[in-house]
């Protein structure tokens, strides 16, 4: 469970002589898939034992964002998800002027709060400190946009990971996440992930573990 919590794919390998006690285990192990020379007797069991659509290994639920319920992509969102009872926390990273891992969807806080539309990485995080994140005033009056360090304090050493999305393209974000990872001692409850090629190189090539 731990390891499929931090989005290892892991699969089980059956012997060469799987009967059903074994495959009975196999189905049981919570694996996300089974290798076996013998389909037949993996069916066979699976049909004689469970129900139809039976799920056979955990399902975490993840926040995207943190919670609708609060502004998005903030600390008190991703507080709110977990105290409801998400597993995993998403959220979306990018580099700020002055070198700060920020918590943020848009490459711009202009959608999400008062501030400009202007690029995040010509902004210091001191003047994204100036801004509210405004998409629900009235419960949250005084959203401020959180670093990436900020969700490391808040969930270390607590049964919640987290799901970053590195959103831009710089390749200094790779470093810096790193070095942060490293800081708080936090790989065992952290995964990445990137539509971005480049940066998902970047990553298995300076973040392996």
């Amino acid at each position: 469970q731990k390891l499929q919590k931090l989005c290892v794919t892991v699969w089980v390998e059956s012997s060469e002589n799987e009967d059903e006690t074994e495959s009975v285990r196999m189905i049981l192990s919570g694996a996300n898939g089974i290798i076996t020379d013998n389909r037949a007797q993996t069916e066979k069991s699976f049909t004689k034992f469970f129900d139809e659509n039976s799920i056979t290994r955990t399902m975490w639920i993840i926040g995207h964002r943190g919670i609708a319920l609060a502004p998005e992509n903030t600390i008190e969102s991703a507080k709110l998800a977990a105290e409801k009872g998400a597993d995993i926390i998403e959220n979306d990273i990018f580099l700020t002027k002055d070198n700060v891992l920020v918590v943020m969807h848009d490459d711009s806080p202009y959608r999400t709060t008062n501030g400009p539309d202007e690029y995040l990485w010509n902004l210091t995080y001191d003047e994204l400190l100036q801004f509210n994140v405004d998409t629900k005033p009235d419960e949250y009056p005084n959203c401020k946009i959180p670093r990436l360090e900020d969700y490391f304090i808040t969930f270390k050493d607590t049964d919640t990971n987290i799901f970053i999305e590195i959103k831009g393209y710089d390749p200094e974000i790779i470093p810096h996440l790193k070095e942060l990872i490293d800081k708080y001692d936090i790989a065992d409850q952290v995964s990445t992930i990137s539509f971005r090629e480049t940066q998902i190189a970047l990553t298995n090539e300076q973040i392996p573990y």
